[in-house]
This record gives structure tokens, sequence and C-alpha cells, in this order.
């Protein structure tokens, strides 16, 4: 992880995403903040960026992702609010634990370094507090037959819920660079068809 500093970045560690149909991608509402956050390395979509300084400087000129308003990054902001619970040495408490059937090949999303647009108008949903401003295309990954999520303000493991999923799950995904750069061509495929004439140079070496 490599620490940025953003005029915004977008927050989904509580998003509650929607599939979409022609691409291995959901749109996220996330919040719109300001300030520090973590941005993953091991899974930029660039290799060229992976270097800590040049991924900060990447999502800061809009290099990584041209036409983007910004690009989804971590912090802990908000997470009481979404229902974090942390223990006597201050790490958080996983919140649900879920599971898959058998032999079932489970996507979900996960939104570390995707691209977002702003909303015209802010959403908000039942699984996160207040008002999402953003929204990000973020790449659908395969969970563990028993995967955790922390925080949200009900349980994403009942019915067809699609929450941002990190964790294990982000970890095993990062390990296998075939899988990092099938995921980000299926955002650049999708995200490229929202914003027309702004294309995106995806290098992934």
């Amino acid at each position: 992880m490599v620490t940025c500093e953003e005029d915004v970045y977008a927050l989904c560690a509580f998003a509650n995403c929607t599939l979409n149909e022609k691409t291995k991608t959901a749109n996220c509402p996330c919040y719109g903040i300001s300030g520090e956050s973590q941005a993953r390395i091991d899974v930029a979509p660039d290799a060229q960026v992976q270097p800590a300084s040049a991924l900060c400087n990447a999502i800061s000129d809009g290099s990584l992702w041209p036409g983007a308003d910004a690009v989804s990054t971590y912090s802990r902001e908000l997470k009481e609010e979404n229902g974090i619970e942390f223990d006597d040495n201050g790490d958080m408490i996983l919140t649900w634990e879920c599971t898959t059937s058998p032999n079932e090949v489970r996507l979900v999303p996960n939104c570390m370094l995707a691209p977002c647009r702003v909303l015209e108008k802010p959403v908000t949903n039942d699984y996160f507090a207040g008002d999402a401003t953003m929204e990000c295309t973020c790449p659908l990954i395969q969970a563990e037959e028993v995967y955790g999520i922390y925080g949200g303000l009900k349980d994403p493991c009942v019915g067809p819920s699609w929450v941002n999923t990190a964790g294990p799950t982000l970890d095993i995904h990062a390990m296998n660079p075939v899988a990092v750069e099938m995921a980000w061509e299926e955002v650049a495929k999708e995200f490229n068809g929202k914003v027309g004439s702004a294309a995106l140079t995806l290098s992934i070496n």
C-alpha cells in the first residue's frame, strides 16, 4: 500500500453495487472524500505505475484512468457510521462472513483503483450510511468458499447482494497477474463505453 493525497478520492469500502450485463464489472456508488488515502500497488492497472510514487502521480494527474473524475482508494473514513467495530488493539472486527455453495464460482466486486465519475445526484442505500456522490466501475473478482466483509448496515450474505469485498479475497486476486489484467480489461471496456471519446490507454506488462 502507498499513501496518496488527493483533492477527491472515491471511498467504496461500503458500496452495494449493480452488475453490468455485458462485462464482468459492477457499478458501485461510493463516497467522494478529500485527503489522504491508501492505494494498493500490486493491483495497479498499469505495470509502469507500480512504483509507489508513480502510482500516486498517475492518480493525481489523471493518467491512470483518463476521463475519470476520481479513482477508488481506501481510508478509514466513515467506519463507525457504517457498522465497523474495533477490538482492544484497534483492529477492525469482521462484520459478516459469507459462504458460497459447493463448486460455485462466486464473483464479487472490488473497487481498489477503479475509475469513478461524479453522480448527477447523490444516491442512498440501506447498506451504507449517508450519500454516495461518486459511481465507480469495479471489476468482479473470484471469492473463496468462505469470505469476510468488514462493515455494512445489513447482511450482504442474504439474497443477490453485490457489495465491495476486499481482505483475503483481494489478496488472493492480487497474486494472480493474469486475473488482475483480465479484470482491468473488463473495466476498460465498460468505462470507455460510458465516457465516449475519453479513451483509456491500458498498458499492462
